[in-house]
């Protein structure tokens, strides 16, 4: 108050009475409040400051002919106390038959604030307001848009529908089939070809750039590739779903091969490999000619002189010679060993 604008002593006591004193007038001015503005005054705020009684609460009555508004007929009684700070003020109507809806409370609480927070308060109201506001305004402008390319794009997709019902720019259109009874007889494919083939001989133009084909010249193999023909022949023999499951079974063995490839290359990446080359021809061709084959004397005859061998380069003149009485039964005389050979 004044005594501490002045510099001197407040007393704390005092304050705390006025501050009591005016509590008390709390419930008061709220019971004025709402009388003088028939409850208006209780959601005004600074974006709003003057609202009418049916922008706080309107009243509905549900009948067989359709709701009727008792807004008018709402009351408001005094506000109950249920705490320091808090009160609810309850609304009450009733029809026309004196059927009494159940009440609603509406709850007031009372801030206490110094000038500083106020004034902070407000502006940050304020911003949050602005901020609704910009989003809304951004909410509206997408949704519009939105709704514009919506619009754009169903005239677009009208225009090529009629393109292709009507034909192309130039003004050609495709001329109407002839009519196909399969009534009388059984269906045909090759009678159902021919009137495809009639209706397809003139040009019928495929969209806005003019891109045209005969349906003639497929049908007589100007177009088709031996693949073509495979397909088609197995689509006339075999059903589309055995097609499918065979297509599918394939992919599915290739994946697995894949697969396995692929753990092979991982789990073992090197594996030994055995290539027979050249000079394991002419090792196995040395080692062939470096056996010897021996064999015992038969009884009752004479000296083995020579022993079955093959014969083997020489080591010393190279020529190819059989050794001669160097058996492993021969007698030991008949025997030549390796200094004899290279004498």
């Amino acid at each position: 108050g004044i005594n501490g604008i002045m510099g001197g002593k407040s007393d704390r006591s005092q304050d705390k009475s006025i501050a009591g004193d005016q509590r008390e007038l709390y419930e008061q001015d709220i019971k004025e409040m709402i009388h003088s503005s028939v409850g208006a005054e209780l959601c005004a705020t600074h974006a709003h400051p003057n609202p009418s009684a049916a922008d706080c609460v309107t009243a509905k009555d549900l009948t067989f002919r359709g709701p009727v508004d008792l807004t008018s007929r709402i009351t408001i009684g005094d506000p109950v106390k249920e705490g320091a700070l808090q009160w609810k003020v309850p609304y009450n109507v009733m029809d026309d038959a004196s059927n009494a809806a159940p009440t609603v409370w509406r709850k007031v609480v009372v801030e206490e604030v110094d000038l500083y927070d106020l004034e902070s308060r407000i502006r940050a109201d304020v911003v949050a307001e602005k901020d609704a506001q910009r989003k809304t305004a951004v909410k509206k402008a997408v949704e519009e848009e939105k709704r514009r390319g919506a619009a754009a794009m169903q005239v677009e997709m009208k225009k090529q529908i009629s393109v292709q019902k009507n034909g192309n720019s130039n003004g050609k259109k495709c001329e109407t089939c002839p009519p196909c009874d399969c009534s009388k007889e059984k269906f045909d494919t090759s009678r159902c070809d021919s009137y495809c083939e009639l209706h397809m001989e003139h040009t019928c133009t495929a969209g806005a750039e003019g891109v045209t084909m005969r349906a003639s010249k497929i049908s007589k193999g100007k177009f088709t590739t031996p693949f073509l023909s495979i397909l088609h022949w197995l689509e006339s023999v075999l059903p589309a779903s055995l097609i499918l499951i065979v297509f599918i079974c394939s992919t599915g063995v290739v994946a697995f091969l894949m697969l396995r490839w692929c753990l092979i290359a991982i789990v073992n990446p090197t594996t030994d490999s055995y290539y027979y080359t050249n000079a394991n021809e002419e090792r196995a061709r040395v080692m062939q000619n470096s056996v010897e084959y021996f064999h015992s004397p038969e009884p009752g005859s004479g000296p083995v002189r020579s022993s079955m061998s093959v014969g083997r380069n020489d080591r010393a003149g190279g020529s190819t010679t059989a050794h001669q009485g160097n058996g492993l039964f021969s007698p030991q005389e008949n025997r030549r060993y390796g200094n004899d050979r290279f004498a």
